[in-house]
């Protein structure tokens, strides 16, 4: 079953567009990617300590940013 989901393709802005190959997106142009990688970076960075550290220390930075500017 494994193999049946890497052999389909999807494009990750419109997902009713899918296809048996890569190739692009019939509606935007982008690249068509294979399945069961729409959350991979996401689950790469939370499965390492150090990306969630960075990850919550620009999401701190990002809100002092926007209080000072709201000031």
């Amino acid at each position: 079953m494994a193999g049946t989901s890497a052999s389909r393709y999807f494009c990750p802005m419109h997902s009713d567009v899918r296809a048996a190959g890569p190739g692009k997106c019939s509606k935007c142009g982008m690249d068509l990617v294979p399945e069961g990688t729409r959350f991979a970076l996401l689950q790469h960075m939370l499965g390492n300590r150090t990306h969630l550290i960075v990850m919550a220390a620009f999401m701190v930075a990002l809100m002092a940013a926007a209080m000072m500017m709201l000031r």
